[in-house]
């Protein structure tokens, strides 16, 4: 989206955005953290005049005059199997407008592309238009090994491109339209045989699995078959009605396909029904290393991979694809040629190609392939110049070539003509020199006359088509003779160019006191006939070479652009780390209309809020720090996370520095995540990150460095030269950023939970101070009340999350824990009121312990207990989160207490470790599974009865301890960290202010074998609160 309002500014063309634009990836235009500068681009393209919808009934009522956006998903679109067969898949909260609903009224690539065409033939009927539809997804399944969803879209396909053709067979436009379909690349994908799916199923072992693949006769007749066709049994797969999908997507007898590229995996030949294909899994933390998915085609058999084991999918191949072309230039799509050729072929059609236009470039193919007479070429040659020469007669009544020269001739000849009559005027006797320029001039003013006449004689007149088929032969006739008129004219504007300089030798003119007086006719024709000559020199050559210089040109600027990318790429690559953005990412975001106050105006007859610094003020006018305080658990990560996504803080943040570009970056302190989310280089990293891919610039201030090899900031001159970042050289970057950028750039940071940094306070000061030392920065901080904080910010405006946050609690607990309360108890509302106020006060400004409280209170509902049997729930619960904890343990059953004990001790373990746990490997730790750890009986872990044992675990996890240790799923669709380490935070809807000791630990799951690896997959994460014991 950004290219149409804020990056690329085309001075050569003035388009303004595609007519139509349609498909998913909603998250890039809601405002926050997943669109450009966090801009609302879907208020931003019906600014620009867009029709906007976001399902297909309304998509499908949109009218074709106006320019359409059509965004109906966020990530990707679902597959036409999802959509059509399998749409319990649909309910995936994924509604374009960001509010979680599900997006169940999606058009599939035929609507999107039939109303594209209807926008466009109302819009450009006349000037023709252009349209790219993609079905991307047959791609994204091939990667996956999800052939089924990938043969969905690929039908959908072929019927998409079926009711194109009528489409503009309707609309008249078939003919004068090409159609090109096509792939930019292949997978590696065949079938050899099929397979009997109830026989595979029913056999234990691999071996004896793969018995159930028939090949070559064995095969069997395939059951994608014809209604009412010999082989049509009545129980085969069947093509249904009208486009070509299978009515039966699960039967008995299936093909036996694979691809040549693929990671472990277990194949089973059978529709995925839950959802698109997870084919391996991670089981590292640390590294990329894949493995079978126990969850996916479990009845199936092992298929060992041939690729790496960091890779999770199939990848693609170098397998030739078909192209096919109806429509205008068809020919040029015939044969076997590189993907390129396509846009050159392309490019000629259109008659944008570098040299020649179509006709010139078929010409030179034939002249390199075949024999071709010489006299057959010339008369095509003559044709294809005649054709071209006609078309500009018609259109311009002559040609561009013979008005300029006719130009040039005219001028030349009224100024020898004017210095013919100065010289005849003369009151003194011509001298010998006089009188050879009198004849010169005369000679060139006849050779200007016959010029002239002849350029007249090309010119179309009134005449049509017939007349300009003839001028434009006889232009083509005549053109030797132009040249020779032309050659004889530069002869004599040689020799009276130095007739006319040895007339006006210098050494006499400075001689002379009238110099003033020097017939201007004289001069001109010095200065006519220098252009002249230079300019009659290059007229041939610069008409043909205009096209090409004009594309040189394009291709030059748009190489510049590219080194520009591509070095911004680079030292975005060297910054990046995995974790970048993944804390905020996991922070939950604000329940309901929580924190909205605090973009409102503080109430000074609230005493509460008299305490309170505007923080909208401070958006719009105020400079170096605020300070959002809070006790443990009160929200602050939440309340940054909320301020940070939200389009107001842009709105305000514009206000403070317009018109300046704003830049906004943010970072999310971590004390137990990985290194880097926790330290200096860390956080220095990612701002510079983020900065560089807002302001690509930053990285002409490190090639602008006027040194050998490295300057007073200790950076290297060449991008090539990038080492390892060192706090040093990364606080010298920042530093120079700050000083050195443009006035007209400034930058707001967001950094939350100072309290979690690790290292050096001082440097985490240094980097605040640097932000704060310019009028053009400022940064919003988040931490405990701590004193080393107290001191930095003393003079800073603030505010205290848990004096502020009572009315969000009260709504949170309201919302949480009222609708479980009101069914049983429907005439003690105001009894129930008065709990949900008691358990607002007893929480004290701290959002988790409300949290853990109100899943406890509804925990007690269940099972039935009294109004007062939750009040003395309530009563008897610690008021502190570290109480809370100690009170959760002391209630567990006494059966339970060694179970529960086990598994603390062993993610305490690993927590002093700093490693990941899994269910998986929490699963292996059980008794019946570490027998066979420790004979290395891998075998044992394919088995039902170990995915038996993974899957009941999740439940013993919750009962043994108490709610204390929790599995959840998390969807990584739509990310920005595109590979799969992220993970959660323990705050369910709250913040991120707990430290170890006082009751927060959190373990990262990167092992698909709890389900994830792929973008868009479901990754647990096991997460859980835990107070220190001893």
């Amino acid at each position: 989206m950004s290219p149409l309002f804020d990056i690329l500014q085309f001075t050569w063309s003035n388009w303004t955005g595609p007519d139509v634009l349609l498909g998913g990836g909603a998250e890039q235009f809601i405002p926050g953290t997943g669109s450009f500068r966090g801009q609302d681009y879907y208020k931003a393209f019906a600014s620009k005049g867009y029709n906007v919808v976001q399902n297909n009934t309304a998509l499908s009522s949109t009218p074709n005059n106006a320019k359409t956006l059509g965004i109906f998903t966020t990530s990707n679109l679902p597959v036409w199997l999802d959509r059509n067969v399998y749409k319990q898949n649909l309910l995936r909260g994924n509604s374009p407008d960001g509010k979680k609903a599900n997006a169940t009224d999606v058009p599939g690539l035929k609507e999107m592309t039939l109303k594209a065409i209807d926008i466009l033939n109302a819009r450009h009927r006349k000037e023709g238009w252009f349209l790219m539809s993609e079905a991307a997804s047959i791609d994204k399944q091939m990667h996956t090994l999800d052939y089924d969803r990938a043969l969905g879209d690929l039908l959908e396909l072929d019927d998409t491109v079926k009711n194109t053709m009528a489409k503009l067979k309707q609309l008249g436009a078939q003919r004068e339209t090409l159609v090109l379909v096509t792939a930019d690349h292949g997978h590696g994908f065949d079938v050899a045989g099929s397979v009997d799916t109830k026989y595979l199923n029913a056999q234990e072992g691999d071996r004896k699995k793969r018995g159930a693949i028939g090949t070559y006769r064995e095969s069997g007749l395939s059951q994608y078959v014809v209604p009412g066709s010999p082989q049509d049994t009545g129980s085969g797969l069947q093509f249904s009605e009208g486009a070509a999908f299978p009515a039966n997507w699960d039967p008995r007898y299936t093909l036996f396909s694979a691809v040549g590229a693929n990671p472990d995996h277990r194949e089973n030949y059978q529709v995925h029904k839950s959802g698109p294909r997870i084919p391996a899994v991670n089981t590292s933390a640390a590294e990329d290393n894949y493995i079978v998915n126990y969850k996916d085609a479990v009845t199936g058999f092992l298929v060992n991979g041939t690729l790496p084991v960091n890779n999770a999918q199939g990848v693609h191949s170098l397998t030739d694809v078909p192209v096919f072309a109806q429509g205008p230039c068809q020919e040029l799509f015939g044969g076997v040629y590189n993907n390129i050729d396509i846009f050159f072929n392309m490019a000629a059609c259109l008659g944008l190609a570098r040299s020649k236009p179509r006709l010139a470039a078929l010409s030179i193919r034939a002249t390199e392939h075949t024999q071709v007479p010489v006299e057959e070429k010339r008369v095509v040659d003559i044709s294809f110049k005649a054709v071209s020469k006609c078309h500009e007669l018609l259109k311009d009544g002559s040609l561009a070539e013979h008005r300029e020269t006719a130009e040039i001739v005219d001028a030349l000849a009224n100024t020898t003509g004017s210095l013919g009559v100065s010289i005849r005027q003369l009151a003194t006797p011509r001298s010998k020199d006089d009188s050879e320029i009198l004849e010169l001039s005369t000679k060139c003013s006849r050779t200007a006359a016959e010029l002239l006449t002849e350029l007249n004689r090309l010119k179309l007149g009134q005449g049509g088509l017939r007349q300009a088929i003839t001028q434009s032969v006889r232009a083509i006739r005549r053109k030797q003779f132009l040249k020779e008129k032309q050659c004889d004219l530069e002869k004599y504007q040689k020799v009276l160019d130095t007739r006319i300089l040895i007339r006006l030798d210098a050494r006499s003119l400075k001689e002379s006191q009238d110099i003033d007086t020097l017939d201007q006719s004289v001069r001109d024709l010095a200065l006519g006939l220098e252009k002249g000559r230079k300019t009659f020199g290059q007229l041939l050559a610069n008409h043909s070479r205009e096209i090409q210089d004009h594309f040189n040109f394009r291709f030059d600027e748009h190489e510049r652009v590219m080194r520009g990318w591509r070095a911004q790429q680079q030292l975005m690559k060297s910054l990046f780390f995995p974790e970048i953005l993944s804390r905020q990412d996991q922070i939950s975001n604000a329940f309901g209309e929580t924190c909205g106050w605090i973009f409102e105006f503080p109430a000074v007859e609230s005493r509460e809020r008299a305490r309170w610094s505007n923080f909208r003020e401070w958006l719009v006018k105020g400079n170096g720090a605020y300070w959002i305080s809070g006790k443990p658990g009160s929200g602050k990560s939440t309340l940054m996370k909320y301020i940070v996504n939200n389009g107001q803080t842009i709105e305000l943040l514009n206000e403070w520095q317009s018109p300046s570009e704003l830049l906004v970056v943010s970072f999310f302190f971590w004390s137990t995540g990985t290194p880097l989310q926790k330290c200096s280089t860390g956080l220095l990293r990612s701002l510079i990150y983020q900065i560089t891919e807002q302001w690509p610039d930053l990285v002409d201030l490190i090639s602008d460095q006027n040194i050998p090899t490295r300057g007073q900031y200790g950076l290297p001159r060449s991008l090539d030269m990038l080492v390892a970042w060192t706090d040093e050289r990364l606080f010298a970057l920042l530093k120079m950023f700050v000083n050195q950028k443009p006035t007209s750039v400034s930058l707001c940071a967001f950094l939350d939970g100072l309290d979690e940094f690790v290292g050096e306070e001082e440097m985490l000061l240094d980097v605040i101070r640097l932000l704060n030392s310019s009028s053009s920065c400022k940064v919003c901080v988040s931490s405990r009340p701590e004193q080393v904080f107290r001191e930095e910010f003393k003079d800073s405006p603030r505010l205290k999350v848990q004096d502020l946050n009572e009315d969000d609690m009260r709504r949170l607990a309201t919302n949480k824990l009222v609708p479980s309360l009101e069914p049983r108890f429907p005439s003690q509302t105001m009894q129930v009121e008065r709990l949900v106020e008691i358990l607002v006060q007893k929480a004290e400004g701290v959002f988790l312990w409300l949290d853990l409280m109100v899943k406890d209170l509804i925990v007690g509902a269940r099972n039935l207990d009294s109004l007062h049997e939750l009040q003395l729930r309530l009563a008897r619960t610690p008021g502190s989160i570290t109480g809370m904890y100690a009170h959760k343990v002391q209630s567990l059953d006494s059966i339970y207490l060694k179970d529960a004990f086990r598994y603390f001790h062993i993610l305490l373990a690993a927590n002093s470790l700093m490693t990941s746990v899994s269910l998986l490997g929490l699963a292996c730790a059980e008794d019946v599974a570490w027998e066979h750890v420790k004979k290395s009986d891998t075998l044992y872990f394919e088995t039902a009865e170990f995915a038996t044992l993974c899957q009941g675990l999740e439940t013993r996890l919750v009962t043994r301890c108490g709610g204390l240790v929790e599995v959840q799923e998390i969807s990584e669709a739509g990310s920005r960290i595109t590979e799969d380490r992220k993970a959660l935070d323990l705050e369910d809807n709250i913040s991120g202010d707990k430290k170890p000791g006082e009751g927060q630990i959190l373990y990262r799951d990167n092992t698909k074998l709890v389900n994830g690896s792929l973008a868009g997959a479901q990754m647990p994460t096991l997460y859980w609160h835990v107070q220190k014991l001893g």
